[in-house]
């Protein structure tokens, strides 16, 4: 076994009993080889040097050893057919291959007599990445979780086509980025991203730049405060003027409370001495006519009479009396009452 990236597939095979990752294909700096029927030690993306374990051979229900190894040259000398030479017999008239073999471009099970000639090899170490980092000189990214660090705009070739994950270094003074996913087809060869990385502030100084046009900002900003606190003032001297107004309005109001109270109090005062005065007129009268009926039932000794009479005269006084106070404080006046 030879050194190179390796990438673990599963074969086209339907009778062994292991159906996923059961072969081994290593992309080197001059051949490339593959290795079927085993259960894989590695993994993708993974660089593997010569002698160096990849898997454990297994059999089928038969107890048929259904390892298989094939080889090819690498890199593939026409890259726009992307085809190697396999070793070839003597004899061209034999070759039904006519020096183009058809692997790797068909997956082809070397234990089978025949050629699955409809189903492309997705499996091509044929894809390049590379990561554009900026700022210049700050950063490394990997493609196999951190086991190989590559610098900046440095590109790694003959990777197998698939999905990449690409995770990056962290550097003093910068933010890390996420990491960024690639996915790489046989539609294309080389694939690249562009990443930055992120000063922080918090440990480097910050470009002069940056620092004049953060005071550009901060001088907007003063502007903007200097005119929210005038519209403060103005709001602030509108609500003083709104609570004059509003103790103006109290202070009317107040008086005008005042004012009725007073006019009340004027008003019973007015209807005191205009009605009450009558009654109390109308009572020493009562006591004038009382003095005299008695008077005079000493006099003439008329005293049945006479009391009757004066009975008669103190109902009178006092149904006049109770009219009298009736039409003062319920209609409002005496008129008509005589």
């Amino acid at each position: 076994m030879h050194s190179g990236v390796v990438n673990v597939f599963t074969t086209t095979s339907t009778f062994e009993e292991n159906q996923e990752n059961d072969a081994v294909w290593i992309n080197g700096n001059t051949i490339t080889s593959s290795y079927m029927g085993i259960y894989p030690s590695v993994q993708t993306g993974q660089y593997v040097y010569a002698g160096q374990l990849i898997g454990k051979a297994y059999k089928e229900r038969n107890q048929e050893n259904l390892f298989s190894f094939s080889i090819r040259r690498a890199p593939p000398v026409n890259p726009t057919l992307k085809r190697g030479y396999l070793p070839i017999i003597s004899d061209r008239n034999n070759c039904e291959c006519k020096l183009d073999p058809l692997w790797p471009e068909y997956f082809i099970y070397p234990a089978s007599r025949y050629i699955n000639y409809d189903r492309m090899n997705e499996f091509l170490p044929e894809a390049s990445l590379k990561v554009n980092m900026t700022p210049s000189g700050i950063g490394k990214w990997s493609f196999d979780d951190g086991t190989t660090w590559l610098q900046a705009n440095e590109k790694i070739s003959g990777l197998p086509f698939g999905s990449y994950k690409i995770i990056f270094k962290s550097e003093y003074g910068y933010h890390t980025p996420p990491p960024t996913y690639i996915k790489t087809t046989n539609c294309n060869k080389e694939f690249a991203a562009n990443v930055q990385y992120e000063p922080d502030y918090t440990i480097l100084k910050k470009p002069e730049a940056l620092l004049e046009k953060e005071k550009a900002e901060g001088k907007a900003d003063e502007k903007l405060h200097v005119a929210l606190d005038s519209l403060n003032k103005l709001i602030i001297a509108n609500d003083k003027t709104a609570s004059i107004k509003s103790m103006i309005i109290d202070s009317l109001n107040e008086r005008f409370l005042k004012i009725e109270a007073i006019q009340k109090e004027t008003f019973f005062f007015t209807r005191l001495f205009k009605y009450i005065l009558p009654i109390l007129l109308l009572a020493f009268l009562f006591a004038i006519i009382l003095f005299f009926q008695n008077y005079k039932i000493r006099k003439q000794k008329r005293y049945l009479e006479n009391w009757v009479t004066f009975i008669k005269w103190g109902v009178r006084l006092i149904l006049l009396h109770g009219y009298i106070i009736y039409r003062s404080f319920f209609t409002q006046g005496v008129i008509g009452i005589f």
